[in-house]
């Protein structure tokens, strides 16, 4: 039998490491709407904190996340394997929790019946798996579910495995065959109980002596001369104070007569107990460990596959080196938007509802300054590219039709935050705070989002802070994207490519917008959602938007002319 440390897991090719949340600060998971995505994975809704300490670990070991990759892909293409281990799930969560069980303060005897029901289910899950694993036969590619099903049938073949096979249904129908003890009590002179011992164990349960047969006589073997003493059923105290019964007794424990039974019960399973050393060595933590893995995986293929079938594409992507600090992927959309339009009774063709954009961190551009219309995607746009980043690092699939992606340290995002603003620090005291932190822990290989960053304060300052900011990450050399309205500092990405030392380019991109003028259409803008390296739209933009509400000057002065609050004559140039 392998021993009980020698443990697969589907997370890690390797000794499992223990991997705490990196670099993440208090509002980042909600800037990226995470519980969203961490909702949809934990599909049994069990396992919301193994999910979230996966997504929040950020794995960035190259080897780990193409063994996850690898792992999917025999998922994907595997279905009978997938409903299989959807079955198992209920058993695994079991198994935990006789797991947890042992640990607890039990009575001899409870733990005798508690190892009992362990082994059961590990008898029937390995049996399952390796039934399961065989009809696969040569299509697992992945070297994670290869080396579990190696295990999975080595357990299965293993001399101490098909003992108890042998052994164990016997022990258990007898165990739980057990429906009564005749017990043989001394009393003293006084009627006193002084002793008591096993006479036998019964098969059938004890029942008190009807008040009929009281009067007319008529007795078997298994009713007493007198009413069943009984553990009463326990009570659950409503908010109005009242006592309502349930349909569960009592802790038989804190009635004197059940708790000194107790002791000769436990005599009874002192042979199934010594029967049970010789299983001593079976260990099923590796199977317990592998529930939240399982579920995982599992909730991870259903979110692909309900996207694709929406019309929205998943990939695998191509493992780049952390040094080429590069995030490439083709037709990528937000997942937190996409699964928030379901939520809300959304079309399932998602793929006419959600926009796909192009993400491109390379030579080329590192630093992304996003302008743009309000509602114009910007938000969206950043917010979609870090899930999609934080999907690559899980080893999932990410949205998107082609990608290839570096590995980041650590993701910072910088969002407007609705809660009050601290009085002695103010809006923008704060805002610099988080910044400054930001700072204290990035290096060239991490990721920031900063969203309308610096919007508190006023125009002037804003600019000069926005691109003392920007030529940091420069310095740095790290990958960020910024949106924000000041079209000044996006105008200026030349510039500061030119004044400030490093390999993370400055890149403008606008968040486009088409608008008509005509009267016909009510000079309406329409916003596409595509965002497009462009240098910022500026005056143009804002120009379109003086005339469709008739704030131009060209449109005052006309309205002032109609209303001869000027000379209609006047000459105006």
């Amino acid at each position: 039998m392998p021993e009980g440390n020698d443990i697969v897991s589907l997370l890690w090719p390797h000794a499992k490491p223990s991997m705490a949340p990196r670099h993440w600060q208090p509002n980042s998971a909600a800037d990226l709407g995470l519980e969203l995505i961490i909702g949809a994975l934990n599909f049994d809704g069990k396992h919301a904190d193994s999910m979230r300490h996966i997504l929040l670990s950020l794995c960035d070991e190259p080897d780990t996340i193409r063994y996850r990759q690898a792992i999917i892909e025999d998922f994907l293409s595997a279905p009978g394997l997938i409903e299989q281990l959807e079955s198992l799930l209920p058993q695994l969560s079991d198994l935990t929790y006789y797991a947890k069980m042992s640990n607890l303060q039990a009575l001899p005897f409870q733990k005798t019946l508690g190892r009992l029901g362990e082994l059961e289910l590990y008898m029937e899950i390995i049996k399952k798996l390796d039934a399961a694993f065989e009809e696969m036969g040569t299509a697992l590619k992945s070297a994670g579910l290869m080396k579990l099903r190696q295990m999975i049938h080595q357990r299965a073949q293993d001399t101490t495995f098909i003992n108890m096979q042998n052994i164990l249904p016997e022990m258990l129908a007898k165990s739980r065959g057990i429906k009564s003890l005749t017990l043989g009590i001394n009393l003293d002179h006084n009627l006193m109980p002084i002793g008591a011992t096993i006479i036998s164990i019964n098969s059938e349960s004890f029942q008190g002596l009807s008040f009929i047969k009281k009067l007319f006589g008529g007795r078997d073997d298994f009713q007493g001369i007198a009413q069943l003493h009984s553990v009463p059923m326990r009570n659950v105290q409503t908010a109005d104070g009242r006592l309502v019964p349930t349909n569960q007794r009592a802790d038989p424990m804190l009635f004197p007569l059940f708790k000194d039974l107790d002791f000769l019960i436990a005599d009874a399973f002192r042979p199934v107990e010594a029967a049970l050393k010789s299983f001593l060595q079976v260990s099923t933590e590796f199977l317990a460990a592998l529930e939240p893995e399982m579920v995982f995986y599992l909730g991870a293929v259903r979110l692909i596959r309900q996207m694709q079938r929406a019309g929205l594409p998943m990939c695998r992507a191509e493992v780049l080196d952390q040094e080429a600090r590069q995030c490439i992927i083709q037709d990528c959309y937000n997942l937190h938007l996409a699964l928030r339009t379901i939520s809300r009774g959304g079309s399932s063709a998602l793929g006419r509802e959600v926009v796909v954009n192009d993400v491109k961190f390379d030579d080329e551009g590192r630093i992304l300054i996003i302008t743009g219309p309000n509602q114009g995607g910007k938000t969206t746009y950043i917010q979609g590219l870090a899930l999609a980043q934080l999907f690559f690092q899980a080893g999932l699939y990410v949205p998107g039709s082609k990608a290839a992606i570096s590995p980041v340290d650590g993701i910072y995002t910088h969002f407007p935050v609705e809660e009050k603003p601290n009085a002695h620090l103010g809006r923008f005291g704060e805002e610099a705070q988080r910044l400054h932190e930001i700072f204290l822990q990035v290096t060239r290989y991490s990721l920031v989002l900063l969203n309308e960053s610096l919007s508190s304060t006023a125009s002037g300052e804003s600019l000069y802070l926005g691109r003392d900011i920007v030529r940091s990450f420069r310095l740095i050399g790290l990958r960020a994207a910024y949106t924000t309205h000041m079209h000044e500092l996006a105008g200026s990405a030349d510039a500061l490519n030119a004044s400030t030392p490093g390999d993370s380019k400055v890149l403008s991109l606008v968040a486009m917008a088409q608008s008509s003028l005509s009267e016909a259409s009510g000079g309406e803008i329409k916003r596409t959602y595509k965002i497009v390296a462009s240098p910022p739209m500026g005056r143009s933009y804002a120009d379109e938007l003086a005339a469709r509400y008739g704030i131009s000057f060209e449109k005052i002065v006309g309205a002032l002319k109609t209303r001869k609050v000027i000379d209609p004559d006047m000459e105006i140039t």
